[in-house]
């Protein structure tokens, strides 16, 4: 399987369990900035669990929920499938399957990095209505970071060997739209989490160690660690960021704003 798709196989209730979500105010600027309603039909790449899918869910007419993973694609189908406007779709985000011209957003929640930017973003060119919209977000850490963000990006370090890696196909990721003319906007907001979750949200993490690693007892001891340092009221704060990456589609196949 290809390494991009087979990332989370072992991740999704954790995902799905401990992952901070996106702040409400991210459906406000969706609809004020870039007009969506009640009747939008939306594509969500890389949909994962469904973190930016259940926040579309309930305000729009329907969302496509694009994902090539079973575990993770598994986990949004026993989630939603009652909701009539959830479409589960074994894909991926290069390769929708979607006929041409077919929604009105396309949406990404932290996941351009695993895709082929270039190809994605034809395929969104493909797959777009004129007028539509294309939104790709990430939850960041808030710049300049605090105490225990800084405390949390040195233990990443430490036990995800991949962590500067994947930091790099993010800002390759970013700066590709920011090259193809995508307007930035960021909403901070505030995900507090006591031992357990963050525990949890690090077992999420596709570059973290798995129980039974050889580095896994020594991670677990460092989270204590840091937890212990940096916790007020049994809580430790990640201060994020939630990037904000939105084009408008003139027409299709347009590439340009």
């Amino acid at each position: 399987m290809d390494s991009r798709v087979d990332a989370f196989s072992d991740k999704a209730e954790n995902y799905l369990k401990y992952r901070a979500g996106y702040p409400d105010s991210l459906l406000d600027f969706l609809a004020s900035e870039c007009g969506l309603t009640a009747e939008s039909v939306v594509a969500d790449l890389g949909s994962g669990t469904g973190t930016l899918t259940r926040m579309l869910l309930g305000h729009v007419n329907s969302v496509y929920a694009v994902e090539p993973n079973p575990d993770m694609r598994a986990v949004a189908e026993r989630l939603f499938s009652t909701n009539d406007g959830f479409k589960s779709i074994d894909a991926t985000a290069e390769a929708t399957t979607l006929p041409d011209r077919s929604v009105d957003f396309v949406t990404a929640g932290r996941a351009l990095q695993w895709f082929d930017v270039s190809a994605t973003l034809a395929e969104t060119s493909r797959i777009l209505r004129p007028q539509g919209w294309a939104v790709f977000v990430w939850n960041r850490r808030k710049q300049p970071e605090t105490d225990f963000n800084l405390a949390y990006k040195e233990f990443l370090t430490s036990f995800c060997g991949n962590f500067r890696e994947q930091m790099e196909r993010r800002r390759i990721a970013r700066e590709y739209l920011d090259r193809s003319g995508y307007r930035f906007n960021a909403i901070d907001f505030q995900h507090q989490v006591n031992l357990q979750q963050l525990k949890g949200l690090v077992l999420s993490l596709s570059i973290s160690p798995n129980e039974g690693d050889p580095d896994f007892e020594s991670m677990v001891k460092r989270i204590e660690e840091m937890f212990a340092t940096h916790q007020v009221n049994g809580h430790v704060t990640f201060d994020y960021s939630t990037l904000v990456y939105a084009k408008r589609f003139l027409i299709n196949r347009d590439c340009g704003s």
